[in-house]
Order: structure tokens, then sequence, then C-alpha cells
């Protein structure tokens, strides 16, 4: 049995770097919902719950590990480096997919989307329906091949010399796509950590950030894996990245109440909900050798009838992306409609 009944999704030694005076036991927040900012709130009821993961103490060993090796790493970034070594690269990527699939939002969106499906069904696929706990718990099982997947993504640490500090939240673990919403696919499809043109955003701390990103796509211009920039606009860029993904809190640590009213008021218009989406379409004829079928509102379907359910997540588009983010001259790329290679001649600009 798990030793840690209070199990955090986002643990103290990430949120640390963003606590009052960095002592790890206040943090100032500002809640989406309510749009109310909590000076020095305890750091100890942040981003936890009950047996969040279960009460398998296996599981807890192997989240405890990663955690530690991200704290030994994180304090010798933050407190000042010259290089991102391989080791750090690493560790941080690993602790980077971990915060993807454990947060409380990633949980409810695979509830919500295997609810939608259970729903679509019929009441002989409610046992499918997974508990906020069960996805979690399904996530944590997909971990190793998930951190597989990611590596071959390239890795830079942004060192913030501006006059905007990093800011962090309750899902700090960012995944995004530029080459997404450029092709214009977000319409239709969705993204995941296997997808071209993937990027990955985690705050360190006020002054340093992580980036993940497709080395086929894009190319960021560093000096032994560390980007500096003085540039407020980038910052707030990343900014928004947190505001758009965060469940229910942002956590600052200097930023002020009103440039985080504002930059909130900025970004709401394009937080999304729900974050997940549902396709149903019935069988309608066919020729013999190819069935058509016909997007309807589930609830108009018969039951038993022959159907196809398509879910996808649905992610927010920033207002703009980092300067320092520029395309990739002739990447090469997989399309799997064509199963081909295909060469991507795209210039520094869309």
């Amino acid at each position: 049995m798990a030793t840690n009944k209070n199990q955090h999704f986002v643990p103290r030694c990430y949120l640390k770097a963003f606590t009052v005076g960095g002592e790890n036991k206040a943090i100032n927040l500002f809640n989406i919902d309510h749009g109310r900012y909590i000076p020095g709130a305890p750091v100890k009821h942040q981003c936890s719950g009950d047996y969040f993961y279960g009460q398998d103490e296996q599981l807890e060993n192997a989240i405890l590990s990663v955690e530690g090796a991200y704290e030994t790493e994180a304090k010798t970034l933050v407190s000042g480096c010259r290089s991102l070594s391989k080791r750090a690269a690493t560790v941080l990527r690993a602790f980077w997919v971990l915060q993807y699939l454990r947060t409380e939002a990633a949980s409810i969106r695979s509830a919500q989307m295997s609810r939608q499906m259970a729903d679509a069904i019929g009441e002989e696929a409610e046992d499918f329906a997974l508990s906020i706990k069960d996805a979690v718990q399904l996530a944590m099982g997909a971990y190793v091949d998930s951190f597989r997947t990611t590596d071959d993504l390239g890795m830079c640490l942004v060192r913030n010399a501006s006059g905007t500090p990093f800011i962090t939240s309750d899902d700090p673990s960012i995944l995004t796509n530029r080459w997404h919403f450029h092709r214009q696919w977000h319409l239709t499809r969705s993204f995941g950590l296997g997808s071209i043109g993937l990027i990955g955003l985690l705050p360190l701390g006020e002054e340093l950030l992580c980036v993940l990103y497709d080395p086929e796509k894009y190319e960021i211009a560093t000096t032994d894996g560390i980007l500096d920039t003085a540039c407020d606009q980038d910052v707030a860029l990343l900014n928004e990245h947190q505001i758009l993904n965060c469940h229910a809190n942002l956590y600052v640590r200097s930023a002020g109440e009103q440039s985080i009213r504002s930059a909130v008021a900025f970004a709401q218009a394009r937080r999304v909900y729900p974050r997940t989406e549902m396709v149903y379409a019935v069988r309608d004829g066919g020729d013999g050798d190819h069935v058509r079928y016909r997007v309807v509102k589930h609830k108009e379907s018969e039951p038993h009838e022959d159907a196809i359910i398509h879910t996808r997540q649905i992610h927010a588009e920033p207002s703009d992306w980092p300067s320092f983010l520029r395309w990739k001259d002739c990447g090469y790329f997989f399309v799997p409609e064509d199963t081909s290679l295909r060469r991507d001649r795209n210039r520094q600009s869309p």
C-alpha cells in the first residue's frame, strides 16, 4: 500500500521555485474560474488529492524516483547554468512527460472522453467509463512508451532576462504544435506526443523555462543548449500557454496581481472548454465494396445501429509564437495518409 495518503499531481519540489521567497511554504495563486488572486496560499494544499494515484506502493516509488532526479537537476539549473547537459536533458524530458500525463486536468480530459464514448454506445458500455482515478492510473501505465516516443525531440533552456517573470499552473507541462495550427489541421484533427511539429513547454522558475521541440520542423539558436531572451513579448507568449492550459490555478512568485489579471483577460477568449469532442456517424448505404457513413448526433441513431465513433482532444491555439522559434528549412516529415516522405520547404515565416 502507498505510504503517502496526500499525493501531489504537481509536486512540491516543482512548485518550490515559484513559492514566496523560495521557501516552499506559501505561494501566490490566481484562480481562473473566480478571477481571484490569493497571496500566500499554503503550498501543501495545492495540486494534491487523497491517494490520487491509488495505493500502489511500486507506482508511488517510481514517481518519487523521477521527482527526485528532477529536484536535483532543477536546483542546479535554476541557481545558474551555463550549459544543458545530456543527463539534465534526459531528466527534464522524463519529468515533462510524467507531468503531462498525471495531472488532474489530464485525467479529467481522459475521463470525459471515455464518458462520451459510453454515453454514445449505451448502457451496456457503462462499465467502460473511466473515473478520474482510473484515468490517471491508466496514464501512468503508458508512461514508459510515452517517454520513448519523445526521445527524438530537441531541447533547450530559455533564460529570462526580461522584466516579465515566467509563471506556472496546476497543469504546467504544455503540449502544443505550431505546425498543426499552421496547417489548419486543428479544425478536424488533434495531435499527441508522436505528432509532427510537437512543442513541449515547462517553466522551471521565474527566470528559466524548458522547451522541447521537433527538430525536423523548427530550429532554435542556442549556445550549449541555452537561449537568452530579454524580450517581454516572447515571455508573455510563453506564459499565455499556462493560462490556456491550466485547469483552475496559475502560480506566480513575484508577478503582481494586476499583471496576471491583464494576461488572463487577454488570453481568456482562447481558452477551450470542453477539451474533448466526439463525432458519431451511422451507416448510410454503400456500393458493395465501400460503406458510406453519415455524421449525426448520437441521440438520433437507432439502438445497435452500425456506427463509427471518433473522439479527439481539442487544443487551445495561442495568439502568436515566440520569435526565437523558427521554421526549419527543408525539414522532412511523415504524412500518414500518403504513407510517403515529403519535403517541406517552409521558410522562416509561415
